[in-house]
């Protein structure tokens, strides 16, 4: 068993793909024997909530998205000096670098670890200061211990950014096979209420809407394919131009969501471990995804991989997944998660996280 005693710094808890990773990672690395605690630069969010249920503590640090705030910064040097942490790991690009200036006045002897879930970003959908951002996170990456990826492409990426290829290695996500699962119980009930007809073919689109995840060219290659219906859930999700499809914004039973549907679909421009894609097949989907980051080694064999921002080659494979008879997606969709609890599961990630804090 471990003693070590690891502070976790992060930009918000709102629902998300590393913040849900985040509060699930936690609970399986205390009993593990790692103490830790939360701080959250951004206040509130469902997933700070269910850390706090779980019995961690979370510090919220007062910050605003996109603004300095050395009164949060303050704060986070006096959770630092009180929790004495062995590790203080940052999780994105923000708090990467608070970790850093944090851990550097308040915790000197404290190994610090970053942690970074994107590949490539088009400079031309973020601001300028999510720039200014990454370049000084590559100006600064020999400074942490350890570098960390969910991805081979992300790491990549950012090595030809500028990152110090030294520092740089991955821990692809660990993948809850017990929350998502098949739940072919809650099909019907959760059809009905979303709307679905007995006959409907439904495609699960788990993502914010977020120029990277492109739901605008999702929602044209749903139209395309014909006949299919997009069950849209996450952030933002309701701002969607998404004509006769389902948009949810978002939900907190995703698990129940994916049990109405009959695929599970990707349309990316720039991925790393894109969560969204193995939970759906852990939940027994086979999947539908443009070829980003790690997407072909999770689909594998198991569904279709296109070509990014080709919405007619994702259209088409959308539609070959339709034509497929029931009992063939089912068989598909059972492969699929056998897969993904053998290649990517929790324990395995865990594993790796607490070998890193013991080096």
């Amino acid at each position: 068993m471990s003693s070590r005693r690891v502070l976790h710094v992060i930009t918000s808890l709102d629902r998300g793909g590393t913040e849900g990773f985040l509060a699930g990672l936690a609970p399986k690395l205390r009993a593990r024997g790692i103490e830790q605690e939360i701080a959250v630069m951004v206040d509130g969010g469902d997933h700070a909530t269910t850390l706090r249920d779980a019995g961690f503590v979370v510090h919220e640090l007062g910050m605003s998205r996109g603004v300095p705030d050395p009164r949060g910064l303050l704060r986070l040097a006096r959770c630092v000096k009180a929790f004495n942490p062995d590790v203080v790991q940052g999780w994105l690009y923000h708090a990467n670098l608070v970790a850093a200036l944090v851990a550097a006045v308040s915790a000197p002897r404290a190994k610090l670890i970053w942690n970074i879930r994107s590949v490539e970003m088009d400079p031309a959908d973020y601001g300028w200061s999510l720039r200014l951002v990454v370049k000084l996170g590559a100006w600064l990456s020999r400074w942490p211990g350890a570098v960390v990826f969910n991805s081979d492409a992300g790491r990549e990426a950012h090595q030809k950014l500028g990152f110090s290829p030294e520092k740089l290695q991955v821990i692809q996500n660990g993948i809850d096979t017990q929350r998502f699962r098949p739940l072919p119980d809650k099909r019907d009930a959760m059809r009905a209420s979303l709307g679905l007809g007995e006959h409907a073919i439904a495609a699960a689109v788990i993502a914010r809407n977020d120029p990277a995840k492109d739901l605008p060219g999702t929602v044209a290659a749903l139209d395309h394919a014909g006949g299919v219906t997009g069950v849209f859930v996450g952030t933002d999700t309701e701002k969607l131009d998404a004509g006769q499809h389902v948009v949810l914004g978002m939900r907190r039973d995703v698990p129940e969501i994916l049990s109405a549907c009959d695929m599970v679909v990707l349309g990316s421009k720039s991925e790393g471990f894109p969560n969204a894609v193995a939970e759906g097949m852990a939940a027994g989907l086979p999947a539908v995804a443009t070829d980003v980051g790690d997407v072909s080694l999770i689909v594998d064999e198991y569904g279709r991989v296109v070509p990014a921002e080709d919405s007619m080659a994702l259209s088409a494979a959308i539609a070959m997944m339709a034509q497929l008879t029931p009992g063939e997606r089912a068989a598909l969709g059972a492969r699929a998660r056998d897969h993904i609890e053998r290649s990517f599961s929790m324990d395995v990630c865990v594993d790796r996280f607490a070998a890193l804090y013991e080096r």
